[in-house]
């Protein structure tokens, strides 16, 4: 639990390699909203989230 909290406390983000260009324009989108999501808004998009879960690739990550 601990080092899921240090975990959320990360102010920089890591995009894989492979992520596509869609993924980095959601990404930009998300992190312009940051700090006015309502709580309704972020479970929304935690349940989109978890609609899909695909076990990490390994891919290499690199910050935005």
């Amino acid at each position: 639990m601990l080092w899921d909290k240090v975990d959320q406390s990360q102010r920089t983000i890591r995009l894989p390699d492979n992520a596509t260009l869609e993924e980095y324009a959601l990404m930009r989108d998300l992190r312009r909203h940051l700090g006015a999501l309502s709580s309704d808004k972020v479970n929304v998009i935690r349940n989109i989230l978890n609609m899909d879960v695909r076990p990490n690739s390994g891919a290499e990550i690199r910050s935005i």
